[in-house]
């Protein structure tokens, strides 16, 4: 709930649909979230595109950055990046598991990978 982008789609889908189980309140939560990144992804490049007005691509060169987010969603997609790396990637758990994995890998019993 401390990361915006996941938190308010939880809140809007816990208060749509009161009750529902656990694992498909994620499971929308994570949709709605996927969906406002590919919205905002496709509304900011396609203002940044008109803006630019390319007609060569000598011109989108010049342009900077065409494809990109909104300052708003950059920011909470770099906070969501953020959460999932310490909380999940980097997580003891996972570490421990990553570890038992390479330990039991093909290339640890002189197999080619």
């Amino acid at each position: 709930m401390e990361v915006p982008i996941f938190g308010h789609h939880y809140k809007d889908v816990a208060k749509l649909y009161p009750g529902v189980a656990e694992r498909r309140l994620v499971h929308e939560t994570v949709r709605r979230m996927i969906n406002t990144l590919v919205l905002d992804l496709m509304t900011e490049s396609a203002k940044r595109i008109k803006a630019a007005k390319p007609k060569r691509i000598e011109d989108v060169h010049a342009a900077g950055p065409l494809i990109a987010f909104s300052q708003k969603i950059a920011d909470e997609a770099q906070t969501l990046k953020r959460f999932l790396r310490i909380e999940l990637y980097q997580h003891y758990k996972v570490a421990r598991m990553s570890a038992k994995a390479a330990a039991l890998s093909p290339s640890c019993l002189g197999l080619p990978c």
